[in-house]
């Protein structure tokens, strides 16, 4: 499973829609599954089955609240894996650790102590059989995340947050 280059994806989470075919022209679904350890977004299911149902490849992410702590992205990369599961994202499909600053995450700790975590993460997703992303910025990729340890070990697996601007406005 590969997204082919310059193919056009969403990425949904509670504030979408359940009917991922809204989006025409999208050829894949990245489904936020969720967040932390007490959060579970109750759409992915519906989500998920609708971008199967419109042939559309799934894949999965969770919004990180670990920093940079090790012990705490294993735990929260099971949590993960079991409810990707539960709502439909197969092993085998990507499943991506979404590194941002806020809603408990700091990602102002050590450089390499945050890419020690983020691999903890990735190591025990990709243990459960699905392939592993980071997502996040390109400030944040470039100045408080030591991205080279971690494209060492899995290579290609970076997905980068790009948004719309207007009149110099984020639209997304």
């Amino acid at each position: 499973m590969e997204v082919a280059k310059r193919n056009y994806g969403v990425d949904v989470s509670s504030y979408q829609d359940t009917n991922v075919a809204n989006y025409s022209g999208a050829k894949f679904a990245i489904v936020k599954v969720s967040e932390g350890l007490d959060y579970r977004n109750p759409k992915a299911p519906a989500q998920v089955n609708s971008a199967n149902a419109n042939g559309m490849m799934v894949s999965g992410y969770h919004y990180a609240h670990f920093s940079a702590n090790r012990s705490q992205a294993v735990l929260e990369g099971n949590y993960a894996v079991s409810f990707a599961k539960q709502a439909g994202i197969v092993p085998g499909s990507y499943l991506a650790c979404d590194y941002e600053e806020g809603s408990g995450n700091s990602t102002t700790q050590d450089y390499s102590a945050s890419a020690d975590a983020i691999l903890a993460f990735m190591d025990t997703v990709a243990s459960a059989g699905y392939k592993p992303l980071l997502y996040s910025g390109k400030e944040i990729l470039t100045k408080r995340v030591d991205v080279k340890k971690v494209t060492d070990k899995y290579g290609t697996c970076l997905w980068i947050a790009s948004y719309e601007y207007k009149s110099g406005i984020r639209l997304g």
